[in-house]
């Protein structure tokens, strides 16, 4: 979703070198030009690290990633992309109060970053703090109107507070922004199922799933729809493609456990439901699927 940002890194070295090759109007010594050069060696040296830790993030290696961003921030303590990244890396490893402090460094350092604000949102959404997530997604959108996953991220705190047609409704412009993002459309199908409009929901699922075949949460989405549509079939073939993707896919495993007790599969539904319990069923779900097992092994 987010494009690499070159040009801030460039002119910052730029900026650097420049500054190095200047004539200096006082001081001249060759001990000032040689601390200037140090200076550039060492903001080339923190983009070197920057740019290693996108690719290992990428990869999905957060510990290696945080390394390296920890890194740059060391050689350039200026460094506001090096603090966001950091802070999306403790994010997704859910350390959010980690992950909120550097998204304050970013911000002091860049208050023009959107990212940074709608990065802190969504660290904001997942403490329950939705009045603070909101206020931060819409400065992020003030700033850069343009910003489609600012939108989808606001989409998500209305979402939370059951506000889905002003979820929907910000969901139809990160669409209109980026058409080709499958997330988004995922998004916007499960507020269309939370209203009830399965139909719409599976409309939309259907696209996540044409524009990224590899998406395990758009089948699962899917699947859920189906289901309560009393689409057994298609419900058990799309949950059976996210567990293909994502073997750990904990939810999966608990609602086809659901869909094959519901039509009399009971050898396949008590599997489904003790490897659901297995991954890490959350509490609420996990009791319900134990008293359905008791009843299965009747």
């Amino acid at each position: 979703m987010e494009k690499k940002a070159l040009f801030p890194l460039v002119d910052l070295l730029i900026g650097a070198i420049l500054a190095a090759c200047a004539l200096p109007q006082v001081e001249t010594s060759a001990q000032a030009v040689e601390t200037d050069i140090q200076a550039v060696e060492a903001i080339s040296q923190a983009i070197q690290h920057y740019d290693r830790g996108l690719e290992i993030q990428e990869q999905g290696n957060l510990d290696l990633a945080i390394d390296e961003y920890t890194e740059a921030i060391a050689l350039d303590s200026q460094f506001a992309l090096a603090y966001y990244r950091r802070a999306k890396s403790y994010a997704d490893r859910g350390e959010l109060n980690r992950a909120i402090a550097d998204y304050d460094r970013a911000i002091a350092l860049d208050p023009q970053l959107a990212l940074a604000y709608t990065g802190r949102g969504n660290a904001y959404r997942r403490r329950g703090e939705l009045d603070r997530a909101i206020a931060d997604h819409d400065r992020a959108i003030a700033l850069d109107p343009q910003l489609a996953e600012a939108y989808s991220n606001r989409g998500n705190v209305y979402g939370r507070i059951g506000d889905f047609d002003r979820a929907i409704t910000d969901y139809d412009q990160a669409i209109a922004l980026d058409p080709q993002f499958a997330l988004f459309y995922t998004n916007r199908g499960t507020a269309y199922g939370s209203k009830g409009e399965l139909e719409r929901a599976i409309t939309d699922f259907d696209q996540a799933i044409a524009l990224d075949p590899q998406f395990a949460l758009a089948y699962y989405n899917r699947g859920r729809a189906n289901l309560l549509t009393d689409k057994h079939d298609q419900a058990l073939a799309d949950l059976g493609k996210a567990i293909e993707i994502d073997s750990g896919f904990v939810d999966a495993y608990y609602l086809r456990g659901i869909a094959h007790s519901e039509i009399g599969e009971r050898e396949r539904a008590i599997s489904d439901l003790e490897n659901a319990i297995e991954l890490g069923l959350d509490a609420g779900s996990k009791q319900f699927a134990e008293g359905l097992l008791q009843d299965l092994r009747q």
